[in-house]
């Protein structure tokens, strides 16, 4: 805020006499061009244009978008300002960036010239994050933004389920296969697959291409982040109950990120187990005969 003192001359064409007034004239927080114009019952006048010019800086304005997905850089801008929020296109100096987000990536310390500069930013923490900028030479400068609101970005996983024989007999081993495909269009994190074994069944072993599976009547398997495209496999192996019947088996999947299209989180197979006894068994003379096809074939392939 300036003030200056002005004075206004006015003369008279009919007496050919002067007059004068003083006043006082404050210069507050608008930058630009101005004039001083005076008004009396039948005369009017202007002075010249004044420049006004913006102050030192003495803050920062620090610009972000309202919203951010975990994991995904984004653009924000700092401009330094005068008191009068002014934009202070004289300041230069260092400064260095924090965020409440202790995980998040940020610029390393960079110089602030004309006007203002942009910068990438990364936030990985859900919830209401900030970012405040300080110049390091004079801490007193410095801004922070409005709240960012970071949240998992959507995307579509979907779960399939296969049985490599559908007919199988009570007490036998049975492989089921589990594909988890991201249909994107982001990448999916903590990426969680569950299992619940039909009641007989027993947990021979659980063996996923990525992350860990735990549990024996529920299994689970943490597959952590699975990229956008990506599709990691589960292998599960269980043992069938010793009573006939279907046996239906149900995996789920899920993660961090909203899914928009629920309808594809889970797979459903069944397995017809039939009694041990009443599957025919082969007699030596025919697994003999197939051994020796077998032994055929090999040879023929060597051959060629």
């Amino acid at each position: 805020m300036t003030k200056f003192r002005y004075a206004i001359l006015c003369a008279s064409l009919f007496v050919g006499s002067w007059g004068q007034a003083n006043g006082l004239y404050t210069v507050t927080n608008t930058k630009g061009t101005h004039a001083i114009r005076g008004f009396g019952s039948s005369i009017s006048g202007a002075s010249n244009n004044l420049l006004v010019s913006q102050a030192v800086a003495t803050h920062f304005m620090v610009t972000t978008p309202a919203r951010a997905a975990v994991g995904s850089p984004f653009f924000f801008t700092v401009t330094p300002l005068d008191q009068f929020n002014n934009t202070a296109n004289g300041y230069s100096g260092t400064v260095d960036f924090t965020s409440t987000d202790s995980a998040a990536t940020l610029p390393a310390n960079s110089t602030i010239f004309s006007g203002g500069q942009s910068f990438f930013a990364t936030l990985r923490t859900t919830g209401n994050q900030i970012i405040t900028v300080t110049d390091t030479l004079n801490t007193g400068i410095t801004g922070t933004s409005n709240a960012v609101a970071v949240s998992f970005a959507a995307t579509d996983l979907a779960i399939g389920k296969s049985i490599f024989a559908p007919v199988k007999g009570t007490g036998l081993p049975a492989n089921y296969g589990i594909t988890v495909n991201n249909l994107g269009p982001a990448q999916a994190t903590a990426v969680t697959v569950i299992d619940v074994l039909p009641a007989g069944t027993t947990l021979v072993s659980a063996t996923p291409s990525q992350g860990t599976c735990s549990g024996t009547t529920t299994v689970t398997c943490d597959l952590g982040t699975v990229i956008n495209g990506g599709s990691p496999t589960i292998v599960l192996v269980v043992t069938l109950p010793t009573t006939p019947g279907p046996v239906s088996n149900t995996a789920t999947v899920s993660s961090s990120n909203p899914d928009p299209n629920p309808a594809n989180n889970s797979s459903t197979v069944t397995i017809n187990v039939i009694s041990a006894a009443s599957i025919p068994a082969l007699s030596p003379f025919v697994i003999l005969l197939l051994a020796v096809e077998l032994s055929l074939i090999a040879a023929m392939r060597i051959e060629k």
